[in-house]
């Protein structure tokens, strides 16, 4: 009989090795509803609202008015609901219902399942060794999978008694709160960032000087006006190599307001990349776009990124009189996002030119205002950023926890 590697003190009795099948109380599906996004008084839980663990409300759609909701149906606290149909990746997904929404309903997809301790369950059916034996049986292809409840209930998990079910449900739930504490500062917080940002570019809020004096105006100038460089990556094609030292990097590498890459993405080699940049460098400070695929998306440059080029989904922006990190913050502003918008071109992908880049028009502050506005945004992102860290970390935490309770 196999332990786990993390157990509470007071517990020392074996777990016992069971089938789902004699584990569970009641199972049934729900009802096979007609569902829109026009919003009535019946909410409808889906399969893609499932996450592992857990309800998300993304997306939300209804039960059309003329249909009849099953009363059976109704989802109510500490339901456990199992996905028994989807990709070949996410069937099996398990998450527990926590009055996320007033009311609500679950369809056809979904089959809540009612044990001793539901909040246990999910837990233990969101271990990676459960995930694992879900994924063993499930049938079907890549795009449409499903798991039969004849293989289900033949799988065997071991669990403890309920009072030691109990002590970790609600420990982890633990856990789970404050992943949502700090999901939910996450969120606030860029709330916040946005709505500070749309009173800074609409001028409804101004800064003063030192002096408390008012700044100037603000100007409008097109982007080439004021840009002293314009370009994008390389249109180039170059041959990989299996270890080269350099990066060819593309839009999806710009993320977050930063530049991000692993050893997934493309390498070259030496004399590729001093191919690239034969005719010009990039310096710190400039301001990265991505114009081709997923439009908008910002970063600065800096010598830490040396080793790294760019394709042509890129472009770069220096300013030699304005400050970068204002400018980084212009560029993800609603009203420059809009702009980009406007000015694509859709084919095979989204795309924007340069020259229409160029003729985007902006509103700019003197320099010193500039430099006000960047400090203030930059300090709300660091707070973004460390929030979201932290709720990465937590959950980092979660999952060795799950490793370590489950076997």
């Amino acid at each position: 009989m196999n332990l786990p590697a993390l157990r509470f003190k007071e517990f020392n009795e074996p777990w016992i090795d069971e089938t789902i099948g004699k584990l569970i109380h009641e199972f049934r599906l729900g009802g096979d509803y007609s569902n829109s996004e026009t919003e009535t008084p019946f909410p409808l839980i889906k399969m893609g609202n499932l996450d592992r663990g857990t309800i998300k409300l993304n997306k939300i759609e209804f039960i059309e008015e003329s249909e009849v909701a099953d009363p059976k149906d109704k989802i109510v606290f500490g339901d456990l609901f199992f996905n028994t149909r989807n990709t070949l990746d996410l069937v099996g997904k398990v998450a527990i219902w926590k009055n996320e929404l007033p009311c609500a309903y679950y369809n056809s997809n979904l089959m809540l399942m009612k044990f001793s301790n539901n909040f246990f369950m999910n837990f233990r059916l969101n271990s990676p060794v459960a995930v694992k034996k879900l994924r063993a049986i499930a049938t079907g292809t890549t795009s449409v999978a499903a798991i039969y409840n004849k293989d289900l209930f033949q799988i065997k998990l071991e669990t403890p008694s309920l009072t030691e079910q109990t002590k970790i449900a609600n420990f982890l739930t633990a856990v789970d709160e404050k992943i949502t504490q700090l999901t939910q500062k996450h969120d606030l917080l860029n709330q916040y960032k946005n709505g500070v940002m749309q009173q800074i570019f609409s001028q409804e809020l101004r800064f003063k000087d030192d002096d408390g004096q008012d700044f100037p105006e603000w100007q409008e100038s097109c982007i080439g006006e004021v840009a002293s460089f314009i370009k994008d990556g390389t249109h180039g094609t170059h041959q990989d190599t299996v270890d080269g030292e350099y990066l060819l990097l593309s839009a999806k590498n710009i993320k977050d307001g930063g530049i991000y890459y692993d050893e997934s993405d493309r390498k070259i080699s030496k004399l590729e990349f001093q191919s690239i940049y034969k005719n010009y460098k990039l310096h710190d400070g400039d301001v990265l776009l991505s114009v081709v695929g997923t439009i908008g998306r910002v970063a600065i440059y800096s010598s830490e990124f040396k080793n790294v080029a760019f394709q042509r989904s890129v472009a770069f922006f220096r300013f030699n009189n304005q400050n970068s990190q204002f400018i980084a913050q212009l560029f993800t502003a609603k009203q420059f996002q809009n702009d980009l918008i406007t000015n694509q071109v859709v084919s095979a992908q989204a795309g924007i030119y340069l020259g229409d880049l160029s003729k985007i028009k902006v509103k700019l502050p003197c320099l010193t205002e500039q430099t006000k506005i960047a400090n203030l945004l930059t300090t709300i992102d660091e707070k973004i950023t460390a929030t979201k860290t932290q709720a990465q970390a937590v959950k980092q935490y979660k999952h060795g926890l799950l490793q370590q309770m489950f076997v």
